[in-house]
């Protein structure tokens, strides 16, 4: 017989799907796919869904603090100034 039991993991290895990183973020799940596509958030492909670790989520916000990712091209320009300023260090 088998039965169900449940498994208390840590809440790192959660993962969010796009539409609980929009909620979180108060974004549409659109607009996180385009900073998984620009490389701003890293997504995990999991079968037909791409996947947010928690820790991920809590990169994203540290990094991006402060700029504005309201748009595609607003999002494009905050990843290549954070990149700039990365190698300028």
């Amino acid at each position: 017989m088998n039965q169900d039991r449940r498994i208390d993991f840590p809440k790192n290895l959660i993962m969010l799907t796009r539409e609980d990183v929009g909620y979180l973020l108060k974004a549409t799940p659109e607009m996180v796919s385009v900073w998984n596509e620009l490389g701003i958030l890293h997504g995990i492909k999991t079968g037909r869904n791409i996947m947010f670790s928690q820790t991920e989520v809590e990169r994203f916000q540290n990094d991006y603090q402060g700029y504005d990712l309201s748009s595609y091209e607003k999002s494009k320009k905050a990843y290549e100034s954070l990149i700039l300023e990365k190698e300028n260090l």
